[in-house]
């Protein structure tokens, strides 16, 4: 499964291929743990640094805080990073940091693959990056980025964006097909929080008059978006399964 969390907040792969790993930043720097070992310190992400995103080979990504050159910026910028365990840390900004390029990393797939945003004075722009090809610009996303992002291991992606006056929408990216939104059911917003590896999105959506939006949702490209009902979607796995909140416990399950 893919659940969504904040950039700020450490992240929990729910397949490790150990134990239970998780990623977070505490006063001395970032650590990884695991049940059968403890906290585990990570020296090269001591520091002034957010981690975001942890697979299941405890490759995990985030921001590094970089010091700008003299007469370049004032203090410091932020950079997307990759840290591996077999690697170590590598910083993903690959422009000049004399035009101050400010980036941030949000996801990572079982591939290593990174996804997060680029920053530049005037636009943000979601980017893909891999071993193989680098640091893809994907190009503008339907509007403004909060700091969301998801990605599966067909590097399909998604994310948010801030619809000025109505609040957040979503946008789903394809290899194939670019960046698309992925609409509403019927009102102005969408929250997408999970996908999975058969491009399958879930979230909650508004129907027409409803602010703030209240039903779950399952979206794909080929069957475009179907409500579940009152509730709100937060995770799908591969084979369908849809855990979110809702209905008279609180805690709903779906399956199509």
């Amino acid at each position: 499964m893919t659940s969504p969390h904040s950039h700020r907040a450490a992240r929990l792969s729910s397949r490790s291929i150990t134990s239970e790993w998780c990623s977070a930043k505490s006063a001395r720097g970032a650590f990884l743990a695991i049940r059968a070992l403890g906290a585990q310190f990570i020296p090269a992400l001591a520091g002034n640094v957010t981690v975001a995103g942890l697979n299941d080979f405890g490759v995990v990504t985030g921001t590094l805080s970089v010091q700008c050159p003299p007469n370049s910026c004032l203090g410091a910028v932020k950079h997307a990073f990759r840290w591996t365990p077999w690697s170590g840390l590598q910083d993903l900004e690959t422009r000049s940091i004399l035009l101050s390029p400010s980036s941030v990393g949000l996801a990572v797939n079982s591939s290593g693959d990174v996804a997060g945003i680029l920053f530049t004075p005037s636009s943000q722009h979601p980017f893909l990056w891999s071993e193989r090809d680098g640091m893809r610009d994907l190009g503008p996303a339907p509007g403004r980025l909060p700091e969301f992002a998801v990605v599966n291991d067909r590097r399909e992606m998604i994310g948010q964006y801030i619809l000025l006056g109505a609040g957040i929408a979503s946008w789903f990216r394809s290899e194939k097909g670019g960046i698309v939104d992925i609409r509403t059911l019927g009102g102005t917003q969408t929250y997408a929080y999970g996908l999975n590896n058969k491009g399958q999105v879930v979230g909650r959506s508004a129907l027409p008059g409803d602010n703030p939006p209240a039903n779950a949702f399952v979206w794909s490209e080929r069957d475009g978006m179907t409500d579940l009902g009152r509730g709100r979607a937060v995770a799908v796995d591969d084979k369908g399964l849809i855990l979110g909140e809702g209905g008279p416990t609180g805690l709903c399950v779906w399956t199509r």
